[in-house]
C-alpha cells in the first residue's frame, strides 16, 4: 500500500491501490515516482511489474516482466521514467 501522510495535518491518505480490485504486493523494496504530470511511476519489485497510475489511482499503463518459468518471476529493482523531451537521455539510460 502507498500512503501519503501530511506532516502538517497528520492525516493520511491511500494513494494505491483504493479498491479491490486493484493488485498490488511488494514484501520489500518497491518504489514510487512522483511525475511531473501529478502521476506516479511504482515498481513492484516481487512482481516484476512496472507501471503509472493517475491521481486518481487508474492504471495509465503497465510493464511486466516475463517469468523463468511457471513459479519465478525475476524481480524489477527500479523503474524510472524519463520524459520525451528530456535531454542526454541516451546518457541517463547508460545507452551507449
Amino acid at each position: 500500500m502507498i500512503r501519503q501522510i501530511s506532516t502538517f495535518s497528520n492525516e493520511a491518505k491511500t494513494i494505491y491501490p483504493t479498491n479491490l480490485t486493484q493488485e498490488f504486493y511488494t514484501m520489500v523494496d518497491g518504489k514510487h515516482q512522483k511525475l511531473n504530470n501529478g502521476n506516479r511511476l511504482i515498481t513492484e519489485v516481487c512482481a516484476g511489474r512496472v507501471f503509472e497510475i493517475s491521481p486518481e489511482s487508474n492504471t495509465i499503463w503497465e510493464w511486466i516482466q516475463q517469468p523463468f518459468d511457471k513459479k519465478d518471476v525475476p524481480e524489477v529493482l527500479d523503474g524510472t521514467r524519463y520524459s520525451y523531451d528530456e535531454k542526454d537521455i541516451a546518457k541517463k539510460c547508460k545507452i551507449n
